[in-house]
């Protein structure tokens, strides 16, 4: 997911639960993000999906047709 936006979704959870936490500051979702690229890196048979704007209906139906190869029905 970009990175921006994922700042916007995790301090919407924030407001939401009325927390304060450095889980919404955009250097830790960039060290968190690079990390996931450089595990990706590393396991070059790992595929990624771009989750940035998807609901979680569209980012599995994309997940079952990385994996099985087509789409099914959810």
């Amino acid at each position: 997911m970009d990175p921006e936006v994922l700042q916007k979704v995790r301090s919407a959870r924030l407001r939401h639960y009325r927390t304060n936490s450095n889980y919404n500051k955009l250097p830790k979702i960039f060290s968190e993000v690079e990390f996931c690229y450089e595990l990706i890196r590393k396991n070059r048979k790992w595929s990624m999906i771009d989750t940035t704007n998807k609901s979680i209906e569209e980012t599995a139906r994309e997940i079952i047709h990385t994996v099985f190869g087509r789409d099914m029905e959810l």
